[in-house]
């Protein structure tokens, strides 16, 4: 309350009021999917979309909702990239959440190791094809398949050869051919 006096005693009252906001509850993020394993050697928007966005609700609206993306550390061919949001309401309250996603790396192909070259005799047939004659690893994932897909016969002079053709690919994709004679 203001109350002013002029020199001959006549007064004159105002009043003035103020009204704020008492917020001290921080605003709520929704999340979903906080962990996300993708298929391999995804890119860069492929993560950047599977890292997403939140969306945030508050009593006294949300002022912003922002993030920073950080590289996990992390061993050999597993790679994880997190995405931590913040949400701040008109009050300065702020939550925080985070979404993770992670991928195994890896553009090697399988090893085939096995004989390369069969040898027969006149007349000899050419036996069947054999997976198990063959030994296949592979660096950073496992062998999703090691098959026989073609033969090719060819004559050189008096001489025919049969060429064997195996394939092996690894979980992410990679695949090695393996030429047999």
């Amino acid at each position: 309350v203001f109350t002013a006096t002029d020199p001959c005693g006549n007064k004159t009252i105002a009043r003035r009021t103020i009204e704020w906001r008492v917020d001290t509850i921080a605003p709520e993020i929704q999340i979903s999917d906080t962990q996300l394993v993708l298929d391999c050697n995804p890119t860069e928007q492929e993560i950047a979309n599977a890292l997403g966005t939140v969306s945030a609700t508050d009593n006294c609206g949300i002022q912003s909702i922002n993030h920073i993306d950080s590289t996990l550390p992390g061993g050999g061919n597993r790679k994880s990239r997190a995405r931590y949001f913040t949400a701040t309401d008109s009050c300065g309250n702020k939550t925080f959440a985070v979404r993770t996603v992670s991928w195994i790396s890896d553009t090697i192909a399988p090893y085939i190791k096995g004989p390369s070259h069969i040898e027969l005799s006149c007349n000899e047939p050419v036996p069947e094809p054999d997976t198990r004659l063959f030994e296949i690893t592979d660096d950073h994932g496992v062998i999703r398949s090691f098959t026989f897909f073609s033969d090719s016969v060819f004559t050189h002079q008096c001489t025919e050869f049969t060429q064997r053709d195996y394939r092996a690919i690894d979980s992410c994709g990679n695949t090695r051919t393996f030429n047999q004679l």
